[in-house]
């Protein structure tokens, strides 16, 4: 009898997933088609084994440097190794760090929004003060320090990227919370003796949903050109480990001629950030009732 009625709830639930997404890709079409490459690209990181042609730190010196032909469709490094390969792992990696990063980033800002913004008073103001000073910081130079202290490895590079994405989320959230906590059912739920944690948790944190994901989307670019850039300055992942941004700083003195050897690294870190961002955009206009009737 339970599986009879979980059944519908299941189909139900799918059905809604189906109108939902036929409905972002009729109101936004072209945040859509971005929405299905950055959909390949994510497939193509977790398909990487299977789908590069060859191992992607494997040397071969008696093809060093080789333009692309045939054998090698993106060329040759200067030691040998596929760039088609590398740029499919590299994938991997970029986009592992970049989702956990601003999941970890985001969530934690989310919880401080929260707490900030329903909370008020002294705690509000600390909370705010202290997110100045981290937004005092540029993004970049803060991860860049953060890694140099904490050293390089993927945790700390995660964790790098995660703090520059925190007072964003924090903030966000917070100006969700600060309105939401002055709705009637909100009031209703502290009038019958609702702690303020079940209240954040059952009536305040729904609402943030919507903001949340369109944060996620839109700073995933901007942690895939944090991880880039780190890996291009040298304190990113540690070779022969394949990133994108790894790969550009292996490149940076052998630019002229061996133009593969940035191109398509740079091409795919441009196609990856466009179609993270643009999918946030088009997530926004669906999400935010500020601007449902605006497109």
């Amino acid at each position: 009898m339970t599986q009879e009625l979980e059944l519908p709830a299941v189909r139900i639930a799918l059905n809604k997933s189906v109108r939902n997404v036929r409905r972002f890709a009729v109101r936004s079409p072209f945040a859509a088609a971005w929405g299905v490459v950055a959909i390949l690209l994510v497939l193509m990181a977790i398909a990487a084994p299977i789908i590069a042609p060859k191992d992607p730190i494997k040397s071969n010196f008696t093809k060093m440097q080789a333009p692309p032909d045939r054998s090698s469709l993106f060329g040759t490094d200067n030691i040998g190794r596929d760039i088609l390969s590398r740029v499919i792992h590299g994938s991997r990696v970029s986009l592992f760090v970049a989702l956990t990063s601003v999941l970890l980033g985001t969530s934690l800002g989310a919880v401080w929004g929260i707490a900030s913004g329903y909370t008020g008073g002294k705690v509000d103001l600390i909370a705010e003060r202290i997110l100045e000073i981290i937004m005092a910081t540029p993004g970049l130079i803060l991860a860049f320090l953060l890694v140099l202290v904490l050293g390089s490895t993927v945790w700390t590079i995660i964790l790098a990227i995660a703090v520059t994405r925190l007072p964003f989320g924090a903030r966000v959230i917070r100006s969700v919370a600060l309105s939401v906590r002055e709705m009637t059912y909100v009031e209703a739920a502290r009038a019958i003796g609702a702690s303020p944690l079940r209240t954040m948790v059952q009536h305040v944190a729904p609402q943030c949903i919507a903001p949340f994901i369109v944060l996620v989307t839109v700073h995933l670019g901007t942690a895939i050109v944090i991880e880039a850039s780190l890996s291009f300055l040298g304190i990113g992942i540690r070779p022969p480990t394949a990133t994108w941004g790894g790969m550009l700083g292996e490149a940076s003195n052998q630019l002229v001629p061996n133009w593969w050897f940035v191109f398509f690294p740079g091409v795919f870190i441009t196609i990856a950030v466009m179609s993270f961002n643009l999918v946030g955009d088009g997530l926004r206009d669906i999400l935010d009732p500020r601007l449902r009737g605006t497109t």
